[in-house]
């Protein structure tokens, strides 16, 4: 093991746990223990915060990862040393986290002063406005009839009186949920968009081929097509996207802050 690489190292550990967890997964669910949990979860503890890292949802996800540590990781950690590169790998998984965790923490807190407005002031308006701008997720059959019914008394005070009731208990367990039920974080994803970010800051004229579509790119404007899909990503918010963007973003910060803010590293090509 003396002679291989960090990169390497790195590669071998997250193709290993990815196989042994797959392996294990009828007996021991190994994200269970080893994702990261919102803090708001049960399940939350604060070695997470490294070890899920190591985990990843599936083939793809795992392949992609590794894939952007192997091409850039490699030219970097010679540039880096074997140590930097191995601080400034941890740094940005770390911070790509405690992004993330921030991001969900305000999501969960702007979606509970919604609910606990809407309780004192409960109406049809604000409770479709409230499922489908703050949670349309849960914008199914069961919410649906509600809001129908809802409508449909308007002019009936008993029957709208009662439709409040269910709407505010409707947007109460909907906050709870989200509160507890945060989506658990996967993935070396964060850590190898710092270790990206940092190649295209030292070596931002380097061509790149990449493999969709297969041509060769500048450094430069790569990452700022990477930082461009983030973005664009954030600001569309799919209710059906599982990617953790903001971590990517935190990753990248971290990165930008080693290289250029602690290490004042220079250009190279």
């Amino acid at each position: 093991m003396n002679n291989l690489s960090v990169t390497t190292i790195l590669l071998i550990i997250n193709v290993v746990v990815f196989i042994v967890g797959n392996l294990l997964e009828k007996t021991f669910n190994i994200n269970e223990h080893f994702a990261l949990y919102s803090v708001f979860s049960s399940n939350f503890q604060p070695y997470q915060f490294l070890t899920y890292m190591f985990l990843h949802a599936n083939m793809f996800h795992i392949f992609s990862n590794m894939i952007g540590l192997w091409s850039f990781g490699r030219i970097l950690e010679q540039t880096l040393g074997a140590k930097r590169f191995l601080i400034l790998y941890f740094v940005c998984g770390v911070g790509a986290a405690g992004i993330n965790m921030c991001m969900s923490y305000l999501e969960v807190k702007k979606l509970e002063d919604v609910a606990a407005a809407y309780q004192k002031n409960p109406n049809y308006d604000d409770f479709l406005h409230f499922i489908r701008k703050q949670a349309p997720e849960y914008d199914n059959k069961y919410v649906k009839d509600i809001s129908e019914k809802y409508e449909e008394s308007i002019n009936n005070p008993t029957e709208y009186a009662k439709y409040q009731l269910l709407t505010k208990d409707a947007v109460k367990i909907i906050a709870a949920k989200k509160r507890d039920f945060s989506p658990s974080l996967v993935g070396a994803s964060g850590a190898v968009m710092g270790v990206i970010l940092a190649f295209a800051l030292l070596y931002p004229n380097l061509e790149m081929m990449l493999l969709f579509p297969p041509m060769p790119v500048k450094a430069k404007y790569m990452i700022f097509f990477y930082i461009g899909i983030e973005i664009y990503a954030i600001y569309a918010n799919q209710v059906d996207d599982n990617v953790a963007h903001f971590a990517h973003i935190g990753g990248m910060i971290f990165s930008l802050i080693l290289i250029k803010l602690i290490w004042k590293m220079k250009v190279i090509q």
